[in-house]
């Protein structure tokens, strides 16, 4: 597994790489990894996964905001 993270204009941008092995093996916040990228985006609780092509607001409000946790002290 890679992970590369870059910071420029106040955005950080992670960019992860995983061997094929992994294949139909993961899901959750960085997608199902299966080769389709029309259902990586699912929030939780949600009968069905966002488009690809949704703008980066619908992204950040409908699937980053459903994956929000709150650590307790």
């Amino acid at each position: 597994m890679t992970i590369t993270f870059q910071a420029a204009n106040e955005v950080l941008d992670i960019q992860y790489k995983f061997n094929d092995v992994y294949s139909n093996e993961l899901s959750g916040l960085l997608g199902n990894f299966d080769g389709d990228p029309d259902n990586d985006l699912w929030p939780q609780g949600a009968s069905a996964p966002m488009s690809a092509n949704s703008s980066s607001k619908d992204i950040y409000t409908d699937f980053g905001e459903s994956c929000e946790f709150q650590i307790r002290a």
